[in-house]
């Protein structure tokens, strides 16, 4: 699975307790399916070939958006097109979150992504030292899917696992000083469910 290590958490509960309590699915709930994340690598979903600069700061930061008007119909593909016929060289995230779980890699990890920042305003820059990670579709008042939520879990876990740094968890509302497309500052379920994250310890090797 990527590189990632094979322990899951609990994929039924995606606004807590998910990463809190890790089980073990064959034994505390033999009659659930555990879905089997996994990651679709960029090459496979066409983005372009492009190379953003690498990071300065250490990996802090994991910090949620939404593709804001682009639908969750749309495709990882869409979402590269739209942000670059708006001058992105290439995808703006790290990772994309489709509805039904689906995940999908973005920018490189150990490069700047192009996801939180304002023009012309340096202080609300905070693409370096940061994982940006959207959710595809509108959610500036409903939520995305339990499913793709429950892969969000999964994801941050995996990526504490694999960056011990990643301490602290944002929406992009909270960090770019106004408000914009992707930002949860209406939705306070999904605001509270991004702090909850700021509470668990990150998962042991």
């Amino acid at each position: 699975m990527n590189g990632f290590p094979t322990t899951m958490t609990n994929p039924l509960s995606p606004f807590g307790s998910a990463m809190v309590e890790r089980w073990n699915a064959a034994e505390a709930q033999p009659e659930v399916e555990v879905p089997q994340w996994t990651i679709t690598p960029r090459e496979e979903w066409e983005s372009v070939d492009f190379l953003r600069d690498p990071h300065t700061n250490p990996t802090t930061r994991i910090i949620f958006h939404h593709t804001f008007p682009i639908p969750s119909t749309a495709s990882a593909r869409d979402v590269e097109i739209s942000q670059m016929n708006s001058s992105f060289s290439g995808i703006a995230y790290h990772y994309l979150i489709g509805p039904e779980g689906q995940i999908y890699q973005g920018s490189r990890l150990d490069r700047i992504g192009a996801h939180t920042a304002r023009e012309g305003f340096p202080q609300y820059n905070h693409n370096d030292g940061s994982i940006g990670i959207a959710f595809i579709g509108t959610y500036t008042h409903e939520n995305p899917t339990p499913e793709a939520l429950a892969a969000a879990t999964w994801l941050v876990e995996n990526l504490q696992y694999r960056i011990p740094t990643i301490t602290e968890f944002f929406a992009h509302s909270d960090m770019d000083g106004h408000r914009g497309n992707g930002d949860f500052a209406e939705n306070q379920e999904m605001l509270d469910w991004i702090k909850k994250f700021n509470k668990i310890r990150r998962p042991k090797h």
